[in-house]
């Protein structure tokens, strides 16, 4: 359920297709929303996410605003027979919801990939919450079904005014063209290449490899909170990777059994 935010805080429902940029950027969001509530038992405050195209936001509602809602509206129950299978690559959720003034039942239903691409597109890693996501995307889905449209419009509109929304911002465009004689992104990136080769990771797949094990060893092993891999992700994307935690970068290299000098520069 997506709608478009006027002006003076209106919201219309969004009317043919809504962009795939906006629909990946709001359920991206809420991905991390319901993780933060796994790994601290709180989230952020925001019932509703907004996403900027073509000069008007697209306004999306999050799980923890779907629970809002139904805390609002009252008489809702969530049925405790859900379904959720393993396909595979994904965790294919279906949960039922029921309003029980109105007497109305319907189905929700999500499916989750169980890896997630890395932000600088650099391979993927496994996602330990993917069963959780899709159960907790499959009962907001459920809720939203239940409840009036015109309830649930009126309510995400008080949302709005009450700024529980998420401002989301979409990814900056690329960088123009290098001018004749100024450093070309290959040759800033070089460093890091030289690095991943002294180091024996010559291939592409080895270094989603090291990646994946890096990044099981940070959550499992170190128990790293979600925002601390979500630096971590950061700084892999980035061409110096001058921040990145002088322990984390041994602990990296040491799975690889890495002994001899290591390079100045990390190789992430």
């Amino acid at each position: 359920m997506s709608y478009m935010e006027e002006t003076k805080g209106a919201l219309v429902p969004a009317s043919g297709d809504v962009p795939a940029e906006a629909v990946a950027a709001i359920e991206s969001a809420d991905e991390e929303a319901i993780v933060q509530h796994i790994l601290t038992g709180s989230g952020p405050d925001a019932f509703l996410y907004s996403f900027p195209v073509g000069g008007k936001p697209i306004v999306g509602i999050s799980v923890d605003g779907a629970a809002e809602i139904a805390q609002l509206v009252g008489n809702i129950e969530v049925l405790p027979d859900m379904h959720v299978q393993d396909r595979g690559t994904s965790f294919f959720a279906a949960v039922r919801a029921r309003n029980l003034s109105r007497n109305v039942t319907w189905m929700g239903s999500h499916e989750q990939k169980k890896n997630k691409t890395l932000r600088d597109g650099a391979g993927e890693v496994p996602d330990e919450h993917a069963f959780t996501v899709a159960i907790s995307k499959a009962t907001r889905n459920a809720v939203l079904r239940v409840v009036p449209q015109e309830v649930v419009h009126r309510i995400c509109e008080q949302f709005l005014a009450r700024g529980k929304v998420g401002r989301l911002e979409p990814p900056k465009a690329p960088a123009l063209p290098a001018k004749a004689g100024s450093p070309t992104p290959r040759a800033e990136t070089a460093p890091r290449a030289k690095a991943w080769k002294e180091l024996g990771f010559a291939s592409q797949q080895e270094q989603n490899e090291l990646r994946q094990k890096v990044y099981k060893h940070l959550t499992e092993d170190l128990k790293w909170t979600q925002e601390q891999v979500q630096e971590w992700v950061r700084v892999q994307g980035a061409p110096q990777a001058a921040q990145l935690p002088k322990a984390t970068l041994e602990e990296a290299l040491a799975l690889k059994g890495v002994e001899e000098e290591r390079p100045t520069e990390p190789p992430f």
